[in-house]
């Protein structure tokens, strides 16, 4: 009798509609990515959540219209708050966790293209004197300089000698940094620079001692198509952190996209420890990684035909490089000067020619088989 009942049992369970069923984990947002501004100030975002979720975020210049969320398909809404002169960075993440453990972000950007932001050490409006032409300015208040139209360009010395100066944030559509923009700002510590923005003038962060984090909105290749005009157009000659796309960049990859490496590119940013050049560049300019204090390994693409007067010069950790490239690139003039290069490791059928070409660095060379 037992045995029928077990068999009745299992007969039972491979019925349709008598399957166990396991409800699948999830937790969706739409859109990931939003962008607020005093003309479009709220913006919705739908969830999917397989349990109920809460929210936080870290930026005090957003509100949330709630914080907590139930399962099923809900919504949330993000708005200024308000607070956007007090915040230095217009960049922001809020962060969804459900009970089953399932995390999502979305990211929040401040972008008035009228707009520039700033805050200073004694909490002041700063006194703009000539910086921009008068006429130009709808309302200054203080952290907030609004503008009738677009801003394209920051002057040059538009805030020279602004000694309280301690952060400040360019809207989307700036593209140059005139020569000497921010000249000896000595409290500057922190600046958020768009990805519109194409060239930096000569002297633009000279003396600015303080500055401490880069925060760039926009991808590492377009970073790397930067035209700075000299060691100190680059924030990075003073700054210990560039974060890109709020990320701390300790280990750098060139994308493949990436064609050349523009002059000064990386020159001084003393947090890099690696930097992986991709086959498609072909060029590395002139003082892109001099000074990089604490890089010690390079791979440079098999695409790369010149490297640059004091590419890695002053890298003075730098031990190895891994040359792919099967002809020898054009060295520039102490390339690798003051550098504590151990290896160089090049095609293995083309060791003669980077001996006869690199004589300088002969008997670092040996030969490596590439996959």
């Amino acid at each position: 009798m037992r045995r029928i009942y077990w068999f009745a049992f299992a007969l039972l369970a491979l019925l349709p509609g008598c399957e166990k069923t396991t409800e699948v984990s999830v937790l969706d947002v739409s859109p990931t990515e939003i962008y607020l501004s005093e003309s479009v100030n709220t913006q919705t975002c739908d969830i999917s959540s397989s349990s109920p979720w809460t929210a936080t975020c870290d930026a005090g210049w957003i509100e949330l219209d709630k914080t907590t969320g139930t399962k099923g398909t809900t919504s949330l809404t993000v708005q200024l708050s308000g607070e956007t002169a007090s915040e230095w960075t217009p960049q922001a993440t809020i962060t969804l966790r459900n009970e089953d453990g399932k995390t999502a972000d979305i990211t929040v950007t401040y972008d008035d293209p009228n707009v520039i932001l700033y805050t200073t050490t004694d909490q002041k409006m700063l006194d703009l004197g000539n910086s921009f032409n008068a006429y130009d300015i709808e309302s200054h208040t203080y952290g907030r300089i609004r503008f009738y139209n677009p801003v394209k360009k920051i002057p040059e010395r538009a805030f020279s000698r602004k000694t309280t100066l301690a952060s400040i944030s360019m809207p989307h559509g700036v593209e140059s940094i005139g020569n000497g923009a921010f000249f000896y700002c000595s409290a500057f510590a922190k600046i958020t620079i768009p990805n519109s923005v194409t060239s930096v003038g000569s002297l633009a962060f000279d003396g600015c001692s303080a500055l401490t984090d880069v925060y760039y909105i926009g991808e590492l290749a377009e970073w790397c198509g930067i035209r700075f005009d000299g060691f100190t157009a680059n924030p990075l000659y003073y700054a210990h952190n560039l974060y890109i796309d709020n990320t701390l960049v300790t280990e750098l990859v060139i994308p493949e996209v990436v064609t050349q490496i523009k002059d000064y590119a990386f020159s001084c940013y003393d947090a890099l420890t690696q930097a992986t050049i991709g086959n498609s560049v072909t060029s590395i300019g002139d003082d892109a990684f001099s000074g990089c204090s604490a890089l010690t390994q390079v791979a440079i693409g098999n695409s790369v035909t010149s490297i640059g007067d004091w590419a890695f010069g002053n890298c003075t950790q730098l031990e190895t490089v891994f040359c792919k490239p099967e002809n020898p690139p054009t060295l520039g003039q102490s390339a690798f000067f003051d550098t504590n290069l151990k290896t160089i490791y090049v095609p293995r059928n083309s060791v003669q020619s980077y001996k006869n070409e690199w004589n300088d660095y002969k008997d670092e060379i040996i030969g490596y088989d590439f996959n």
